[in-house]
């Protein structure tokens, strides 16, 4: 029989031919559960024997019911990769040191892998919470772990549709994983994702800190997300304002009306401003700073074309993007007013002699066009009657 603490051992003494002499006289070696570490947890080593077959212990979790995820293709690769076996014993047991454990490690990378944007936000929010809410208490540090906090996420995840991992449902999304996170520790139950038999907070809390770790997460979910306002990682958050007052959402249409024309500066840069009004568009937080950003956007964009001209000596693929940037952004120029948005995409296919292309546009523009005021300067004082028949 392979002793789990002789193979460590055995590795831990071969293993200084393998690590840089610098890094061993700084920091030494420690056996730390399955891997081979040093003093200062910044290394982690671990020796482990391959499985190549599916262990029997699993096999509920091939057929069990469940919902679009994971897909059947990421089980058959997960059946497909096998185990791998650890070098650690169980605690406590009388064979502790001839004992080894099931490694579901690689099996976890490819279901991470196949995580949305938007589950790894919330698989990321949580180890946040983890490290920089509750850690900072001396006497919970520790209590919880990023394992955990996996197949937490890996649960959730079967449960539920993936429809429901959305970008715009990411504060539900997040805080749907920390009711669930509050549920396993006020009931002390938390289902190993492979071998459901095996729960992973058993024995974990005495009775004081569960109930400390327990009142924590219940302020925690209440706050929602600006529980990260204590948060050093998201400091930004610390800045924005979680409360939109209603009466800045009256009369956006008024607004929009009483807001200055847009002027490009020589030198301005079109790309950075763009891209810097589409990140705040998708910030915004009331009906108002969306319609101002969304504004704003479609002025701008109009000047991107105007940015620089064309180089006819440009290779082909070039000319293409160019092509496909400049209209995409005379496109969302469009909403900017009625008709001069419409009139320079003519010019636009004019200059790329799709004369066809060209004519219509301007057709279309005369048919929306109505005898109507337009503003002849910046201060919008002096008004100007123009005609649809004019010559």
């Amino acid at each position: 029989m392979l002793s789990s603490e002789q193979y460590k051992h055995f590795h831990r003494q071969r293993l200084p031919r393998n690590v840089p002499a610098k890094l061993l006289k700084i920091h030494g070696l420690k056996i730390h559960g399955p891997c081979i570490s040093d003093t200062q947890d910044r290394l982690d080593i671990a020796y482990c024997l391959k499985c190549d077959q599916w262990v029997s212990q699993a096999q509920p979790w091939v057929c069990r019911p469940r919902n679009a995820w994971p897909t059947s293709e990421i089980v058959s690769k997960i059946i497909s990769c096998g185990v791998l076996i650890v070098p650690v014993g169980c605690k406590g047991s009388r064979n502790e040191n001839l004992e080894w454990r099931i490694s579901f490690s690689i099996p976890e990378k490819f279901l991470v892998f196949s995580f949305s944007h938007t589950q790894l936000l919330c698989y990321a929010l949580l180890k946040i919470l983890m490290k920089e809410l509750v850690d900072k208490h001396e006497d919970l540090k520790g209590l919880l772990c990023s394992y955990f906090l996996k197949s937490l996420m890996f649960w959730i995840s079967e449960e539920t549709e993936p429809h429901l991992w959305q970008p715009d449902n990411i504060i539900p999304c997040f805080k749907a994983c920390l009711q669930r996170l509050l549920y396993c520790v006020r009931y002390s139950i938390l289902s190993h994702y492979f071998i459901p038999d095996n729960n992973l907070f058993k024995l974990r809390f005495n009775v004081k800190k569960k109930e400390k770790l327990t009142t924590i997460l219940q302020n925690l979910y209440e706050q929602g997300i600006a529980c990260f306002i204590f948060s050093d990682t998201l400091q930004y958050c610390k800045k924005q304002s979680y409360k939109i007052t209603e009466s800045l959402n009256v009369n956006v249409n008024l607004v929009l009306q009483q807001s200055p024309p847009v002027f490009m500066p020589h030198g301005t840069d079109i790309h950075l401003l763009c891209h810097r009004l589409h990140t705040n568009l998708h910030r915004s937080k009331s009906g108002l700073s969306k319609a101002l950003f969304a504004s704003y956007l479609s002025k701008i964009c109009r000047f991107a074309p105007d940015v620089a001209s064309y180089i006819y000596n440009l290779e082909n693929k070039q000319q293409y993007f160019k092509y496909k940037y400049d209209l995409s952004h005379l496109l969302i120029g469009l909403q900017a007013d009625a008709v001069s948005g419409w009139l320079k995409l003519a010019s636009f296919f004019y200059v790329h002699k799709q004369y066809f292309a060209s004519l219509s546009v301007i057709h279309y523009a005369l048919q929306k066009f109505a005898d109507e005021k337009i503003f002849t300067d910046s201060t919008r004082s002096e008004f100007t009657l123009v005609s649809k028949n004019m010559s």
